[in-house]
């Protein structure tokens, strides 16, 4: 996985995570514990996701030491709006065509109801096209 993993809370689901500093962290012990965890070489991003969080909306308090596993663990609902947390995505408009769309691509138009973002999922990627 080479683009930034989505962490969400484990209970809830929630995309409305803070991570904690080492100074709020319940344990001094856990900061080393979760670096001491991790596979040797971890990437820039790696350490960057790693460590403790905190879930704003059912304050549930947890660990990644690997964002990567954690990502398999916990996926993200995608019927959930990462803009607004609400669990209110529906379909607009399948076989969805943009502007810029590269040949080839196949995308499905999703909005949330709540919020109103729109999100555009790839179904199917362009050949010859570097995704992250």
């Amino acid at each position: 996985m080479s683009s930034e993993a989505v962490i969400v809370c484990g209970k809830c689901g929630s995309y409305k995570v803070d991570k904690l500093s080492k100074e709020e962290l319940p344990k001094k012990s856990l900061w080393e514990k979760i670096v001491s965890e991790f596979s040797p070489n971890p990437t820039q991003r790696h350490f960057d996701q790693m460590g403790a969080y905190r879930c704003s909306i059912c304050e549930h308090m947890f660990e990644v030491a690997n964002p990567d596993e954690y990502v398999k663990e916990h996926p993200a609902d995608t019927n959930r709006c990462m803009s607004c947390d609400k669990e209110e995505i529906v379909l607009v408009e399948k076989n969805h065509k943009s502007e810029h769309q590269p040949d080839g691509e196949i995308t499905d138009l999703y909005e949330c109801t709540h919020c109103h973002q729109k999100i555009l999922n790839i179904v199917k990627k362009a050949p010859n096209v570097l995704y992250d």
